[in-house]
């Protein structure tokens, strides 16, 4: 029964996470593995109605394309993505993650912290996508 759910939710599509899927090298990678009808993506982002727009104007296919809300500046939002792709997948297995999110603030005079208590950029760009391979 089960592997029949995961037939019908995905057919034979290879499942792939995309960090910072609603704008740069994100989006692009999406809508290229998208183009190919192999993958079903997982978009996850901080702002999902900015993602729900994105994947309209670039034509996402609505069967092929899941966003889904993952803060990388608190490692509790991260813990709560990976659960819901963990549920979302049904034990079918993850093909990719592609850890493309980051910031970049060089001309900040100081320094932004995380939630977590870590300096901004190194959670973001490294901590939380460590924390995402580990769990997914």
């Amino acid at each position: 029964a089960r592997a029949q759910a995961i037939e019908e939710k995905f057919g034979d599509k290879k499942l792939v996470v995309i960090t910072g899927t609603s704008s740069g090298l994100g989006r692009k990678t999406a809508i290229a593995l998208l183009r190919t009808g192999e993958y079903h993506v997982i978009g996850a982002v901080r702002d999902t109605d900015k993602m729900e727009a994105v994947a309209e104007v670039d034509g996402f296919p609505a069967d092929s394309f899941t966003p889904m809300k993952c803060e990388l500046n608190s490692f509790e939002s991260v813990k709560e993505f990976c659960n819901r792709v963990e549920d979302f997948r049904m034990g079918k297995p993850l093909d990719r993650l592609i850890c493309n999110a980051g910031v970049y603030q060089p001309t900040l005079p100081y320094a932004k912290w995380s939630k977590d208590n870590h300096e901004q950029t190194m959670q973001i760009n490294y901590l939380s996508h460590f924390l995402m391979v580990a769990r997914t």
